[in-house]
């Protein structure tokens, strides 16, 4: 079994969550132990195995095979790393259709994550032809604060209004540009209409002459795990493309829903937890 790399002062305080961590890494190594072979291999009373057993039970942590009397690996776990899996390899998962999505709009599109209290950029495309264009380039890993701009407020716009409230109480509104909504009240009802419309639109409100739209791609269990962005200046994106836009950006952000197998979509409780 695989050892233990928690610190001796951190063991004696979180007895038992290691050692129900420890039942979990047996069950990843032998598959399928019943209760007696579980107390044995980790040298714990019977009863104790038990206690455990039920409460991993109840949270789908682990399957009881009745017939077998042996407990397995539940499909929580599965879940959970199907979860982790599609956050670490959502941009190479989205690269084809943001290509796509690049060439069809000739506009720069882009893919963001939520961490903590900013979106950061994992992958950013361009279109093939950009003769004649000026394109809005924006650098893989940079920030932007969630109260400004399409890509940050398609996520605060599905946290829970509990966390909105505690952003909005603890976070600096910047003012990037006159454009910028920096009341809270203001930027909650705008919040509340993002997600009704199950999109974002900004114009200008981080840079002169710039227009963004950003739709939610879910993730299985119907959390936002990230944004789809196209960017453009606004001469380009008029009225009139930014339909085009729209269209677009909604069916290809279902798409890569689709493809990582998220279910579309509701407000998360509490799968992005806003820094304190």
């Amino acid at each position: 079994m695989k050892e233990n790399q928690v610190p001796p002062a951190m063991q004696s305080q979180f007895k038992s969550l290691l050692r129900a961590i420890d039942v979990l890494t047996l069950l990843e190594e032998k598959t399928a132990l019943s209760v007696a072979e579980i107390s044995a291999s980790l040298k714990l009373p019977r009863s104790t195995v038990y206690k455990y057993l039920a409460v991993m039970r109840e949270c789908r942590l682990v399957d009881h095979d009745r017939i077998q009397g042996k407990y397995r690996l539940g499909m929580r776990l599965f879940e959970l790393g199907t979860a982790v899996q599609n956050r670490i390899a959502i941009h190479r998962i989205a690269r084809p259709y943001m290509e796509e999505l690049s060439n069809g709009l000739g506009e720069t599109v882009a893919i963001n994550v939520i961490d903590g209290n900013s979106t950061i950029f994992l992958e950013t495309v361009e279109p093939e032809n950009t003769e004649g264009s000026v394109l809005f380039s924006v650098k893989k890993g940079f920030r932007f604060s969630l109260h400004a701009g399409a890509m940050g407020k398609i996520f605060l716009a599905h946290q829970s209004e509990e966390k909105i409230a505690h952003f909005l109480r603890t976070q600096k509104l910047v003012k990037y540009t006159e454009k910028t909504i920096v009341d809270p009240e203001k930027l909650r009802e705008q919040l509340k209409r993002i997600r009704e419309l199950g999109y974002a639109f900004s114009d200008e409100e981080i840079d002169p002459g710039i227009r963004a739209l950003a739709a939610p791609i879910f993730d299985h269990e119907g959390n936002i795990m990230a944004g789809l962005v196209v960017f453009g200046s606004s001469q380009r994106i008029d009225d009139g493309k930014k339909e085009i836009i729209l269209k677009e950006i909604l069916e290809y952000s279902k798409k890569i829903s689709e493809r990582i197998r998220g279910k579309i979509g509701r407000v998360a409780d509490d799968c992005c937890d806003l820094a304190a």
